[in-house]
């Protein structure tokens, strides 16, 4: 059990930069992917019992080999890292061997295990994407998380790269025609015109209602009137 998982996270540090042309964008380097797959074969193999756990932690290990931390950093993030945000993942992952070489977990325990060291280095990764808002407009070179190559930052306006959204979704807003400012003030006034034709059809319908109740009372009172 301890071998499995120590092969996991020495592979996880190795793809994490021990390495001298590591990427620190995880989903980059063939070695974390391989090591991770043993890893991965390994522990279904041995240490789940449980057909529902070990699908779980199955599907888990394979998001990590795959495409997992490629669309976190370009989903949550704009997907490039500073290159001088390496070491703190590395020191992680170096801690997390350490930690799991007397480990004998099985079923949930090593499931929720493998999901806490999945967050924690998603936390990492965030750290070094985060770099990135800092040095967007420097022209500085990151890496590019989605195609793992190195470019040089850019930005477009420099009031985008220090908004409180990232360039990526100011971008997918403002360069379609109608700023995110302009899309708010629109969408209030929708709603305040919509508001308003609610209470007058609500006004309309309960004038209609009193009026056909004052009619069918006149009705009522001229057919008594016939009767008598």
């Amino acid at each position: 059990m301890d071998r499995g998982l120590l092969q996991l996270l020495m592979g996880l540090s190795f793809g994490l930069g021990l390495a001298p042309r590591a990427y620190a964008c995880l989903q980059c380097e063939a070695p974390f992917r391989h090591a991770l797959a043993k890893a991965r074969m390994r522990l279904m193999a041995q240490n789940f019992r449980n057909e529902r756990l070990r699908a779980r932690a199955q599907a888990l290990l394979l998001g990590m080999e795959g495409e997992f931390f490629a669309n976190y950093a370009t989903r949550a993030y704009m997907g490039r890292v500073g290159l001088g945000q390496l070491m703190p993942v590395v020191a992680l992952a170096q801690r997390k061997i350490q930690e799991m070489q007397e480990t004998y977990l099985t079923d949930g325990p090593l499931l929720d295990q493998l999901v806490r060291v999945r967050g924690e280095l998603m936390k990492s990764l965030k750290r070094a994407l985060k770099e990135h808002q800092q040095k967007d407009h420097l022209g500085s070179q990151v890496l590019d998380c989605l195609h793992c190559s190195r470019i040089y930052a850019r930005c477009l306006n420099p009031t985008i790269c220090f908004a409180d959204r990232q360039p990526r979704l100011a971008l997918r807003y403002e360069l379609q025609g109608i700023p995110v400012r302009d899309r708010i003030r629109k969408a209030r006034i929708i709603v305040v015109c919509l508001g308003l034709i609610t209470f007058g059809v609500l006004a309309v319908t309960a004038y209609t209602y009193r009026s056909n109740r004052r009619l069918l009372r006149g009705y009522r009172h001229l057919e008594q009137a016939a009767v008598e």
